[in-house]
């Protein structure tokens, strides 16, 4: 297959499966004939437009049936475009790039006038994004890129592109190695312009002539109601959105699932462990980061391996590294390091043609000798090995006391362990204390209780705002 040739098998699709529905939203569905016919309008309007210089769609849509459209209309177009989450996101990614056009949801002109197109059919546009040009800033031109305008768990705002090939790659082999078929039924209830739900769960399911149930947002409540009612096969969440869903759930749930996975955030092995018994199968836990897409999937071949990040994906080489560089023996903590051909392409403030190079990812963990990789926390200048693993140990002992919902461990700068604790519905912080003071025995520990962790947009524990939190409460 080549570069792009999971474009191809995505189109074919509407031959393969014409009548087979292809995104379900709010009671409104489109087959796979129909959306790729939307989606080749939408690439020939892209087409047919004058624009100076490389032409670059930058996407601000909330998820519908339209943006699948026109995520796939880009791709066929052959385009570079970029994912923003926001219209100051959107207008920050236009900085970089000269001309850029901007798919959104305003209500435009009829006729193609003063440099705005609208798209055939929906009441959505392309209309320049206007701002200084950056030369500095442009895109390798080998290849169609995407953009990510994202942030990672302190909530920095930060971009990076991958190549066509590299979504290619990640797609193809995420639809063998989780045995995608045209039967299953993937849900969607995270924002689709974000790197995790694009190249993880929409671009295989579509791979797979597979159809997405699509919601506006995630509810835990609503997930349940989806996979009871709805023929969910496959949900892929936060690692922390499988708390609520197995406290939410007391008793054995009949599905179809297939595959839960985490992404973005890894699921405790605790709560794990709890899910398994509700739902019959393990959380697939994967790891990943913008700059590098996923990098290792644990298909929980292994039931010894429960916990695990799993092993590389797509021909990525993980090393653990100590401060020196020098790879660590198996079983020892350092910090990661990655070489995959998934690799970023050259925005401000990187290297061009990164693919394959060594990037040190800041987070610690460990490669047992099976070559399955383990996390074990974010890399920070006052941490040192011990801490991480009591943060780790501890964040997960929480999770079996029965009155908390919700559990965070964070080290202020005295390197004290701080805990942030939710109570479940019908529990007392007394009892819960009590328990929790069982639990840590002779260790200290400060406790702060919060009636929720605080959350980025992106769904992410905001560990930022818990850092400072924590080294407020020493």
């Amino acid at each position: 297959m080549s570069d792009t040739g999971f474009i191809q098998a995505i189109c074919e699709n509407a031959s393969r499966f014409p009548e087979q529905p292809a995104v379900l939203h709010k009671g409104q569905a489109v087959t796979y004939a129909a959306l790729i016919a939307g989606a080749k309008e939408i690439a020939y309007a892209i087409s047919a437009t004058q624009v100076g210089g490389r032409k670059v769609i930058v996407i601000n849509l909330p998820n519908s049936i339209r943006l699948v459209e026109c995520l796939l209309g880009c791709l066929i177009a052959r385009v570079s475009f970029a994912l923003a989450m926001s219209e100051a996101a959107a207008l920050a990614v236009g900085n970089a790039f000269p001309n850029a056009l901007l798919i959104n949801e305003r209500i435009s002109v009829e006729q193609q006038e003063h440099g705005i197109f609208r798209l055939p059919g929906a009441n959505s546009e392309l209309m320049p994004v206007t701002s200084p040009y950056n030369a500095a800033d442009r895109v390798s031109e080998v290849e169609p890129v995407v953009i990510f305008n994202t942030s990672g768990t302190s909530g920095a705002q930060k971009r990076v592109a991958h190549t066509y090939g590299a979504l290619n790659l990640l797609s193809l082999e995420l639809s063998q190695k989780l045995h995608y078929d045209h039967s299953d039924r993937s849900l969607v209830c995270m924002s689709m312009l974000l790197p995790f739900c694009l190249t993880s769960q929409i671009l295989p399911a579509l791979f797979s002539g597979s159809t997405l149930v699509v919601k506006d947002c995630y509810d835990a409540n609503d997930v349940l109601h989806s996979i009871t009612h709805e023929g969910i096969t496959r949900i892929n969440l936060h690692g922390r959105s499988y708390i609520e869903l197995a406290a939410l759930c007391n008793e054995r749930m009949e599905n179809q699932l297939r595959s839960c996975i985490a992404g973005g955030e890894l699921c405790p092995p605790s709560i794990n462990r709890a899910f398994g018994k509700r739902f019959g199968l393990n959380v697939i836990q994967s790891m990943g980061m913008s700059e590098t897409l996923a990098h290792s999937l644990n298909t929980n071949e292994d039931p010894r391996k429960i916990g695990s990040a799993g092993l590389p994906l797509c021909g990525a080489t993980i090393r653990i590294e100590d401060a020196d560089g020098c790879t660590m023996p198996h079983g020892e903590v350092g910090e990661i390091a990655i070489e995959t051909p998934l690799f970023m392409q050259s925005l401000s403030g990187l290297d061009s043609d990164s693919a394959g190079r060594r990037f040190l990812t800041g987070d610690m963990g460990y490669v047992d000798d099976d070559g399955y990789l383990w996390f074990v926390g974010r890399k920070s200048s006052r941490n040192n090995v011990r801490l991480l693993l009591e943060v780790r140990r501890l964040s997960d002992e929480l999770f079996g006391i029965d009155g908390v919902a919700d559990a965070f461990v964070q080290s202020n700068h005295q390197s004290e362990l701080v805990a942030f604790i939710c109570i479940k519905p019908g529990h007392s912080k007394e009892s819960v204390s009590n328990e929790i003071v069982k639990l840590v025995g002779n260790r200290r520990l400060a406790i702060n209780y919060l009636a929720a962790l605080p959350k980025l947009p992106t769904g992410k524990v905001d560990t930022g705002r818990l850092s400072q939190m924590a080294n407020h409460s020493c």
